[in-house]
């Protein structure tokens, strides 16, 4: 499969890019936060990754056992500032240096981070004091976790929900990564099987190319590679309706 290139046109991309513009337009200025959710494997993280790199923007990954000295230290590093020793002083550090560089912090498996509320009003102190835009993502329902909380909720512009790919994502995909060349049965194939899960629909166009690595030049089928299992299990998924991106 073709390294080094992201398909930056699949739709969850699209609509997270989409939400991160809402942010430009907001009518409150603390209202800072962009909230992305979904199931595991449908590219939220790989999506973060890739946006942080175009925007030179401090990506954080919460921690199961986060505390606010912890949190602090992690986006102090993502700062590239050396940690002070107490809370207080990592917390101005963070907001001095903020102000001055403005610049787009993201916080990946935020869900971590609300299971304590102190952390997460922490977290929103940073946003409000320095002014600075905040990209959480979490688990699906993260959402729902969040509006208990409504001092920290009112402080999200827009959500944005990774959702199984279409036909058309898995076409793209097809079409800008694999090495072989797979007809558009194959895509309904791997559409289906797959559920639509980016993680499962990568491991299915590598495996298609191991296998078929013979037949290069060639059209694969769905009907030339009927006996390959193409996910782990073998086994069809319920796959998104949606048909096209």
């Amino acid at each position: 499969m073709r390294s080094g290139i992201y398909c930056s046109e699949v739709s969850n991309v699209k609509r997270f890019q989409k939400g991160v513009a809402t942010l430009d337009g907001r009518g409150a200025e603390e209202a800072s936060w962009l909230l992305v959710e979904g199931e595991p494997g449908l590219g939220k993280t790989r999506a973060l990754q890739w946006y942080s790199v175009q925007k030179d923007a401090v990506l954080v990954r919460a921690k199961a056992g986060w505390t606010i000295p912890w949190m602090l230290k992690d986006i102090c590093n993502g700062l590239d500032l050396q940690p002070r020793h107490s809370s207080t002083l990592m917390f101005d550090q963070i907001v001095n240096e903020c102000v001055m560089r403005n610049p787009l912090v993201i916080v990946d498996e935020v869900e971590h981070a609300a299971r304590k509320i102190k952390t997460l009003e922490t977290l929103r102190d940073l946003t409000d004091i320095s002014g600075v835009t905040l990209i959480a993502a979490g688990m699906k329902g993260i959402r729902q976790q969040l509006k208990a909380h409504k001092q920290v909720y009112n402080r999200i512009a827009d959500v944005v929900e990774f959702t199984p790919a279409t036909v058309g994502d898995v076409r793209m995909l097809c079409d800008q990564l694999s090495e072989v060349t797979i007809a558009d049965d194959l895509v309904e194939r791997i559409h289906a099987e797959t559920g639509g899960i980016n993680r499962e629909i990568l491991n299915s166009i590598a495996r298609i190319e191991q296998a078929m690595r013979r037949n290069k030049g060639q059209t694969i089928t769905a009907e030339m590679t009927s006996t390959l299992a193409l996910t782990n299990d073998g086994r069809p998924r319920a796959a998104s309706k949606t048909r096209a991106a």
